[in-house]
């Protein structure tokens, strides 16, 4: 008798308050049935997967930001991550066709003559 008061003890303990499939050992908010182990994890403050983070850079929300080498507000469109808050030194656009150089991005002014891309508009004229 004692040994079934015990393993329903133990039941009890682990059961699924939330319905999620994952009792109270293995589910680290068993209050929130939208948490739970290999949930989705969501740009929200929260460890929604239980994996002991939060806001995760594969955040199924997370946001897209580009390497914005040149400091110019224009983003290399070959230099993307995810996060979910806008990480210094990255802009949330791809639109710099030369991320080496300040001096070009889609708001510059085309120099005639000089051969080059200035404005990104894949023209060296306007």
């Amino acid at each position: 008798m004692r040994y079934v008061f015990l393993a329903v003890a133990l039941l009890a303990c682990n059961a699924d308050r939330d319905g999620d499939g994952f009792g109270k050992a293995d589910d680290c908010d068993d209050d929130a049935a939208e948490v739970f182990p290999e949930a989705p994890e969501y740009c929200n403050e929260k460890d929604d997967d239980c994996d002991g983070t939060t806001d995760e850079p594969d955040a199924f929300d997370a946001d897209p930001y580009y390497v914005d080498a040149d400091a110019d507000g224009f983003g290399d469109p070959d230099r993307l991550a995810k996060a979910c808050t806008h990480p210094s030194g990255w802009s949330d656009n791809d639109e710099d066709c030369d991320d080496e150089d300040e001096n070009v991005n889609p708001d510059a002014t085309e120099v005639p003559g000089n051969s080059i891309d200035d404005d990104c508009d894949a023209s060296t004229t306007d």
